[in-house]
């Protein structure tokens, strides 16, 4: 996937053990890589569901790679419907953080004429479970190595739309709250150099605060033990995010209420 987040410097079955409340931290690969210690440990993703081990029916083996994350399964066919009048009108998608690629081989079966671009941080084993989701799709490519705090990665993923044409849509779902501020930055400036002019999406799933206010206690609480985890992680304010995105020509154009108490935002590139 695709970030970098500060972590906590523990044994992936210490981190495996941290869930919170109906949320739980995951291991995915929007996630970011941070140096501890002198090692990288791929960070976690947070997703909406009662507390299991980070591994729990994930069952991916050598002979079979695919990753089976239960979140991924019971939030894929929301976003689906919802996300899905901008897909009807998509030819080119990337999918940002894609993880196991549960969901981009998902949408790719409902709309076989868009053409889908997954992408992931150097993983190997998130990284094999998407090869091995979208080897039976025509219409979904081979994952794009994008970290968002890597310069030359978005030149990649420029080179990319230079040959092959601007993506109508970009989707990135549960990434900012479990990040520091400096990859909502990252994102910020760089998706627009992505997207066509006065047509492009941008499309963020997760959770929010709306007005400066958590819209439930179990949100709130949700914030204060991923602050007590990393201090630069958090729910955004969807105005803080709208306003720093705005800078870079990307305009707030809906916001949708989502199950479990998350917003699917959906931006669209403005005229430079």
């Amino acid at each position: 996937m695709l970030f970098i987040a500060r972590r906590l410097c523990s044994s992936p079955s210490r981190l495996a053990a941290f869930n919170i409340h109906t949320r739980q931290l995951t291991r995915s690969s929007f996630s970011l890589l941070f140096s501890c210690s002198g090692r990288n440990m791929t960070s976690t993703k947070a997703s909406n569901l009662h507390a299991h081990n980070m591994y729990e029916n994930v069952n991916a083996t050598p002979e079979n790679p695919r990753i089976v994350y239960p979140y991924a399964e019971r939030n894929k066919d929301p976003i689906l419907e919802t996300i899905s009048p901008y897909l009807q009108r998509a030819t080119r998608v990337l999918e940002l953080a894609s993880g196991s690629g549960q969901h981009v081989v998902h949408w790719a079966q409902a709309y076989p004429s868009v053409h889908f671009q997954p992408s992931e941080i150097d993983d190997p084993s998130l990284l094999a479970s998407i090869r091995s989701y979208v080897k039976d799709f025509a219409n979904v490519a081979p994952p794009l190595l994008l970290n968002a705090m890597q310069d030359e990665h978005w030149s990649q993923a420029r080179s990319l739309v230079a040959q092959e044409g601007a993506f109508d849509m970009v989707y990135m779902g549960n990434v900012l709250h479990i990040a520091p501020w400096d990859v909502t930055l990252a994102v910020a400036k760089n998706i627009p150099t992505l997207l066509p002019n006065e047509q492009g999406l941008f499309i963020i799933y997760g959770p929010f605060k709306r007005d400066g206010k958590f819209t439930t206690p179990s949100n709130e609480e949700f914030d204060q033990k991923l602050r007590l985890r990393n201090a630069d992680w958090g729910l955004r304010d969807i105005a803080d995010v709208a306003d720093q995105f705005a800078k870079f020509g990307l305009s707030l154009q809906e916001i949708k209420d989502m199950p479990a108490n998350n917003f699917i935002l959906v931006f669209r590139k403005m005229e430079n």
